[in-house]
């Protein structure tokens, strides 16, 4: 259970899924093979009424265009929090290195002009 209450269950749609209902194994084929015959045949209600709506969804355009815009968002977000990371963890790293050649004792001069940081950040570690 997560913290805020709701629980997350892993499937694996290629595993053995002989334990389970058999609407189960029906949708986890589904998910495997999603073909219109799939949907046809597995004699399920659920994969059936699933099936009518992806097609329905795959069909519109305003959905579409919902989705690629999405999939941009989330890419740009993406992206830009990798280049946050990066630059972070590149700040972190001349900060480490600043400590390191204070410890053995470089200048606050020196430090500043080979890290990139500014007199005052180095002072202060």
């Amino acid at each position: 259970m997560l913290d805020d209450g709701t629980v997350r269950i892993f499937l694996s749609a290629t595993a053995s899924i002989a334990n389970v209902s058999s609407d189960m194994q029906s949708f986890l084929r589904y998910l495997v093979n999603s073909t219109d015959e799939e949907a046809a045949n597995s004699g399920s209600d659920l994969v059936k009424k699933v099936h009518e709506r992806v097609t329905r969804i795959k069909r519109s355009r305003k959905a579409r265009v919902e989705y690629m815009t999405l999939k941009e968002l989330l890419s740009d977000t993406a992206e830009e929090a990798r280049e946050e990371g990066m630059k972070a963890g590149i700040e972190a790293e001349k900060k480490e290195t600043a400590r390191k050649a204070k410890a053995a004792g470089f200048s606050v001069e020196s430090i500043a002009e080979i890290t990139g940081l500014t007199q005052e950040e180095v002072a202060k570690l």
